[in-house]
């Protein structure tokens, strides 16, 4: 579009990491050959990834999930896509300045073991007792990398309705977060790019290492799908410590109607919230630039 020099799913990815062109990260995850590369020795706990679009609920679901193991990395961590940047311009020369890769020094083995070691330093080295869970949702465009670093993680992606995260995303650049996007287009960019990048990074995941977590299901029936999910995570004893955070305001800016419980003497009530099919206000117009924008992705989702 005239006038957009880049996708809002830029701009979030410069915020987090400062990658020059995060773009390119889906075709340089394509061009490695994975297989190729060892899983790390892992002695920690399996750690357990939130992932997916931001505004699609992965606070939410973070803070359920990092109640009941006992340890979170909060905020949103970030450095993993600065280890990805690393491993990417360095050792596979993927870089705006086309400096040599440097693969003829170093092998990839090699890489990925001592950024495996940082990365276990960082991200496992407060973990007193439990699992890490981090709930980065740009983290889906790098699962390739992560399943190298921690052998055994789980992630779960959250799925929202790319209307509504539009108009969350919206919501966010008024607050003054700039990469959330200033026009609609760029906004569901961010959707489009992060949601089908996210579900073509797990295509080689197995069951026990990825789950899909619809947010509409989420509100419409929060104890099922929390059991769905403490269930894939083998997790026991999690209803007070997670149905605590559905009484709790995560999103920033949070709408009025976001809270799923209430607590009263100390016990959560579960409050279900039904999702409508678009946002209040949503024109057609709206939908026509939604249709033309995310309407392969939509309609295979169900959305």
């Amino acid at each position: 579009m005239a006038g957009r020099a880049t996708s809002s799913f830029s701009s979030g990815l410069r915020f987090g990491s400062q990658i020059a062109e995060p773009l390119s990260i889906a075709e340089t995850i394509r061009s490695i050959n994975w297989t190729a590369i060892p899983e790390r020795k892992q002695d920690h706990p399996r750690p357990i990834f939130v992932v997916g679009a931001p505004r699609s609920g992965t606070t939410l679901v973070g803070a359920c999930v990092s109640n009941a193991c006992g340890y979170a990395v909060r905020p949103q961590s970030l450095f993993l896509l600065d280890i990805w940047s690393i491993f990417a311009n360095l050792h596979q020369g993927a870089n705006r300045r086309q400096t040599s890769s440097l693969g003829s020094y170093i092998g990839v083995h090699e890489v990925v073991e001592s950024l495996g070691r940082l990365a276990d330093d960082v991200m496992m080295g407060r973990v007193p007792a439990g699992r890490a869970v981090d709930h980065t949702p740009w983290y889906g465009a790098i699962i390739p990398l992560l399943t190298r670093l921690f052998p055994g993680a789980q992630f779960i992606h959250v799925i929202r309705n790319g209307r509504f995260v539009s108009e969350s995303l919206r919501l966010s650049y008024r607050s003054g977060f700039s990469w959330a996007g200033e026009h609609l287009s760029d906004r569901l960019s961010v959707w489009q790019d992060m949601v089908g990048t996210t579900m073509s990074n797990a295509r080689f995941l197995d069951k026990d290492s990825y789950l899909e977590v619809r947010y509409e299901a989420l509100c419409a029936a929060p104890m099922h799908e929390l059991e769905l999910m403490f269930n894939f995570l083998k997790i026991d004893n999690w209803e007070k410590p997670a149905l605590s955070e559905l009484a709790i305001a995560h999103a920033s800016p949070a709408r009025a109607d976001s809270l799923l419980g209430d607590v009263a003497s100390g016990d959560v009530t579960v409050t279900p919230r039904r999702q409508s099919s678009a946002p209040e206000g949503w024109s057609r117009e709206d939908e026509a630039i939604f249709v033309e924008h995310c309407g392969e992705l939509a309609k295979k989702l169900g959305y």
